[in-house]
């Protein structure tokens, strides 16, 4: 079985990054792109978002179709309760 997976790393705003949000946006435009609409199969997309699930415009094209945070998915399957240590 093939994963296709997308790391990302979104800027945390503050001095460096004013403009954080609409660079994170099209950075994860790309990965909607690419990933969730270009592929098939099981997908992931990891790495930091600086930002709660949700939060970005992309997050919410994602969870109509079913993607949701790897530690709830977790829960729902397993009753793996989420953690920070995970």
């Amino acid at each position: 079985m093939q994963l296709s997976t997308a790391t990302v790393y979104c800027p945390a705003k503050g001095p460096t990054f004013p403009n954080a949000r609409a660079l994170s946006e099209e950075l994860l435009q790309s990965v909607t792109e690419n990933l969730v609409f270009g592929r098939e199969g099981p997908r992931a997309i990891l790495g930091d978002f600086n930002c709660p699930a949700g939060h970005l415009q992309q997050m919410q094209v994602w969870q109509p179709l079913g993607w949701v945070e790897l530690q709830n998915l977790m829960h729902q399957c397993l009753w793996h309760y989420p953690s920070p240590n995970l």
